[in-house]
């Protein structure tokens, strides 16, 4: 993935959500608005970095996190969650992903998060009301990455035994004082 491609998601990201936020609250439209543009070329790579970051996510690590977090881990709750992480920002997905036994911060499962799916979607449909010849990023990076059939496995080592979930289950309630 281009490098200025991966900046600019994250500064999108970062520029309209605030920190800790991981779904309520986010005005997804003014998100989608930050991505019109005439040849939808913002909206465009805003999808295909979402759906690169998902495909990162879609990994051992961040499911550790959340079966420690829940137990049972849903396909679509482990969507969400990587919907979630993604909204929480560069750094805590990256730790996430590469190293969650270094976490000091921990995101919940967000139902509302998923809404960052249809953020290119809703800048394509402003788009579409001003030139009728503009391209749906949704559709045209679906067969990059479809988040909602993977046909692969896990990447990542995966989590053997109980030790690594029970440590880490064990730093989360101290971490969200539970």
């Amino acid at each position: 993935m281009e490098e200025n491609r991966c900046n600019q998601f994250w500064n999108i990201i970062e520029n309209h959500v605030r920190e800790g936020e991981t779904g309520q609250g986010i005005d997804y439209s003014l998100l989608a608005l930050s991505l019109v543009e005439d040849d939808g070329s913002r909206a465009s790579d805003f999808e295909q970095c979402l759906r690169y970051y998902l495909r990162v996510s879609y990994c051992h690590n961040v499911l550790g996190i959340l079966r420690a977090l829940m137990g049972y881990v849903s396909d679509d709750v482990f969507l969400n969650y990587r919907c979630a992480l993604i909204l929480a920002g560069r750094d805590l997905f990256m730790q996430s992903v590469n190293d969650p036994m270094q976490l000091d911060r921990f995101v919940l499962p967000c139902v509302e998060s998923e809404e960052i799916l249809s953020v290119s979607e809703m800048a394509y449909q402003i788009m579409r009301k001003q030139h009728s010849d503009a391209s749906n990023p949704r559709l045209d990076w679906s067969d990059f990455y479809d988040y909602n059939l993977p046909d692969y496995d896990l990447d990542g080592e995966e989590w053997r035994g109980t030790e690594k979930l029970e440590n880490l289950r064990a730093r989360i309630k101290s971490s969200l004082n539970l």
